[in-house]
């Protein structure tokens, strides 16, 4: 706050106190905005289907958007520019145009702005840097990303021609889905913090950077946007932005022989003093016949072509930060531990594995469900005291600006009844240890599980996982794999629309002939199966499906939930698409420990016709 000036009259003080503005950048007259007293130079875009509308205070539909803007966050005199999802359908848009950028030179510019997209059916928000040649999506945001303000940055490189920035909300899948922004600024000449990639980092976008093509043969990388060549295969979308737009680099097995390899080398690192550097790259290996990955010292990545076309190996978003890396926020156990350690009175060590690798190690893994998944396990076997314990903490996790996390992994408790499973939440300067659940073995099918829960860290955090059995005479042992911390509190335990994998839900493991599968766009065979998903009615956008093309009649797929809450009454709400001439069933039911069969709660049978419909159940 900035206090401007102070009058004395008689016995009364006045105080004249201004708004806090973000320092206007002077190249840039208008752009630079906290909307307190209006939209600056912004403009709305009139061709889009919706327009931004000025707020202060809550939104009008609860649940969903902020309750005070960013700028005099906390109080209700601040304003900010939101999209009201309810003056909408799925997909309509408001865009709002910034005023002209001058022509931008070798370190460009960086825009800063705040968001909120919190709502149980949020769509997406995209920062577009429009030039002379178009507009190239510089940011995109999609789906629930908590009820709090965040910051996002894009870093706008040189141009020769003056262009804008277009901020774009997208409605979502109903109207618990505004989208809102505040102080929206620009600084011309300044790189955004963290953001100037060095000679090595890259995300494709525009071509390959500073890495160089090795190969001895015709086999070599590529850069590559939406699907690749081969059906079957191949990444839909690049990393970065998200969509077909965005570009990648990948190796194509169709055409090739296996066992050749193609090399993706950097530049020379150029700073020798340094001791350490931590690589982080995304990447995608999904095909019936994928060859390796793999990363070489120097620095390079090897991709090696498996036995046959279904074989494209892609990655995207390379990027190195001088020192060790951070503790992961995901972990799958497939790159290493994690940065796990042995916690305090550990007598028996945890220690990575794959499936079926031992008496009582899980047949798979959760990541990738087969025997060369990769997880963590206490061996429990052998211990000769009941005070014997396998404890592990992972690593430390920095506090952010939410005030609340959301903790999810999954276990698995083992053949015998006797596993007992506490996991805690430690706080690193204090040392104080909080109880958040004991797992008991008695009451858990042989089979992965999964849990999540909302945490309140204060300060450096960790998670603690203590492995136990109540009788030392009877061999068990337990596993955790695929945990992971998201800067957000957990939505309903249940709740998912598969954009980000199957949440809390699985395949089941035994009883049953196939698993359903991820899938976007058209499925594989006309005359059946949607075009897009329900969530973002998009080919973007993800759902699951039965692909009946290679299967016997009567074969089955089931998926089933994580454990519910059963102390109180629920409402399961879920999207399908049934249309085909060869539908057959889709039954829905209730299975607990307490009953000796599962109760079917709904049953639907052959073509429903085509489009997405909704089924509710208590």
């Amino acid at each position: 706050m900035r206090l401007t000036k102070a009058i004395g009259i008689s016995s009364l003080l006045i105080l004249c106190v201004l708004h806090p503005e973000v320092k206007a950048d002077d190249q840039v007259p208008g752009f630079d905005c906290s909307f307190d007293f209006g939209n600056c130079g912004w403009a709305d875009d009139n061709t889009a289907t919706l327009t931004w509308t000025r707020q202060k205070g809550s939104t009008p539909t609860p649940n969903t958007g902020p309750t005070s803007d960013h700028t005099q966050e906390g109080t209700d005199q601040g304003t900010f520019l939101y999209l009201e999802a309810n003056d909408g359908a799925l997909g309509d848009t408001a865009a709002l145009i910034s005023p002209d950028i001058p022509v931008l030179g070798a370190s460009g510019a960086c825009v800063t702005f705040w968001y909120h997209m919190h709502g149980s059916a949020m769509g997406s928000l995209t920062v577009d840097h429009r030039t002379g040649g178009g507009d190239v999506v510089s940011k995109r945001i999609v789906g629930e990303q908590g009820n709090l303000w965040l910051e996002g940055f894009v870093w706008l490189t040189t141009t020769t021609t003056t262009s804008q920035i277009v901020m774009s909300g997208e409605v979502g899948g109903n109207y618990y889905s505004d989208v809102a922004i505040d102080d929206v600024a620009i600084a011309t000449g300044e790189v955004c913090a963290g953001q100037k990639p060095e000679a090595h980092d890259c995300d494709f976008e525009t071509d390959f950077c500073g890495w160089s093509l090795e190969s001895n043969t015709n086999f070599n990388w590529m850069r590559g946007s939406g699907d690749t060549f081969v059906p079957g295969t191949g990444p839909g979308a690049d990393h970065t932005i998200g969509d077909k737009s965005g570009y990648y680099a990948y190796i194509q097995a169709y055409g090739n022989t296996e066992g050749e390899q193609a090399w993706l080398v950097s530049e020379p690192m150029t700073n020798a003093g340094q001791s350490s550097y931590c690589l982080e790259f995304w990447y995608q290996m999904f095909g019936a016949h994928v060859g390796a990955l793999s990363v070489a010292t120097r620095v390079a990545f090897e991709g090696l072509r498996g036995p046959s076309y279904l074989g494209d190996i892609a990655i995207d978003d390379i990027k190195f930060t001088a020192g060790s890396c951070p503790s992961p926020y995901t972990c799958d156990f497939e790159n290493g531990d994690c940065s796990i350690t042995n916690g305090p009175g550990s007598t028996i060590n945890w220690k990575t594995v794959t499936g079926n690798s031992g008496l009582e190690v899980p047949d798979v893994d959760v990541t990738y469900h087969t025997a060369s998944g990769h997880m963590i396990f206490a061996d429990l076997t052998a211990v000769s005291s009941p005070s014997d314990k396998a404890v592990v903490d992972t690593g430390e996790y920095e506090p952010t600006a939410s005030d609340q996390w959301c903790f999810q992994f999954w276990y698995h408790m083992g053949s015998s009844d006797v596993g007992k499973l506490t996991v805690s939440q430690v706080t690193e300067s204090t040392g104080v240890v909080i109880l958040l659940r004991d797992f008991h073995s008695i009451s858990h099918a042989d089979e992965w599980h999964v849990w999540e829960t909302t945490i309140s860290p204060t300060g450096k955090t960790k998670i603690r996982f203590e492995a136990t059995t109540n009788d030392i005479s009877v061999p068990t042992g337990i596993a955790v794999d695929d945990y992971k911390v998201s800067d957000s509190q957990c939505v309903q335990f249940g709740s998912c629309d598969f954009e980000n994998g199957f949440c809390t839900w699985k395949n089941e493991e035994n009883a049953d002939d196939l698993d359903l599968q991820l899938h976007h766009g058209p499925t594989l065979t006309s005359g059946t199966g949607p075009d897009v998903d329900h969530t973002f009615q998009s080919a973007y956008g993800v759902y699951i499906y039965l692909d009946a093309s290679s299967h016997m009649e009567g074969a089955v797929a089931t998926v089933k939930s994580g454990e519910l809450d059963s102390s109180q009454a629920q409402c399961l709400s879920y999207w399908y698409f049934m249309y085909g001439d060869g539908i057959g069933s889709l039954t829905t039911q209730l299975s607990s420990n307490s009953l000796s069969q599962p109760i079917t709660l709904k049953t639907l049978q052959g073509n429903q016709l085509y489009g997405w419909k909704q089924l509710k159940v208590k």
